[in-house]
């Protein structure tokens, strides 16, 4: 149940506050509310999300082992790219040195 309490004064300086307060109170007479509790069904919903979570972590974690194994494969052609410019690179410096031997 929804309670107002509207006051009004006999003096006669607050006559038009007091018309309004009387016509706001017969307006809010008429108002009728229906309140609800807001409660779970069994945890229905709070099942779904937990199972959503549960699947989201899982999803998280795949990502992340992936991430991992592509990060390391990263290193291994970065160290290969590195490798092969210092091979490159001896060999520019041989070339000359073969050149004359020939």
């Amino acid at each position: 149940m929804t309670a107002i309490i509207c006051t009004i004064s006999p003096a006669s300086i607050n006559y038009y506050q007091t018309l309004s307060t009387l016509r706001f109170a017969t307006r809010a007479k008429i108002v009728k509310n229906k309140p609800t509790i807001n409660e779970l069904v069994d945890g229905t919903v709070e099942q779904q999300y937990q199972i959503k979570i549960d699947k989201l972590r899982n999803e998280l974690a795949v990502k992340d082992s992936q991430l991992i194994k592509f990060q390391e494969y990263h290193q291994q052609l970065q160290e290969d790219l590195e490798k092969e410019k210092r091979i490159t690179s001896e060999i520019k410096d041989q070339q000359p040195i073969l050149q004359r031997l020939e």
